[in-house]
C-alpha cells in the first residue's frame, strides 16, 4: 500500500511483485501485490483499501 501511495503522489513507481526468500533452502515465492490485494480487499478497490489503510494509521496516534 505505501508504494501505490507514493505512486499516486508521483513520488515514485508502484511496486508490482514480491518475494519471500528462503535463504538456508535457497527457494522463493514470488507473488504479485495485486492478486493478494484482490483476495483479501472483499471487493475493495485499490483506492477504498488505501483509505482504510490511512485511516488505520491515523487512528494510532502517530
Amino acid at each position: 500500500m505505501l508504494s501505490y501511495a507514493s505512486a499516486l503522489e508521483s513520488r515514485g513507481q508502484e511496486w508490482s511483485e514480491g518475494i519471500l526468500l528462503n535463504p538456508r533452502s535457497g527457494q522463493y515465492v514470488a507473488f504479485g501485490f495485486d492478486e493478494i490485494l484482490h483476495a483479501i480487499s472483499a471487493g475493495r478497490t485499490k483506492v477504498e483499501v488505501l483509505q482504510v489503510f490511512a485511516s488505520m494509521l491515523d487512528g494510532q496516534g502517530a
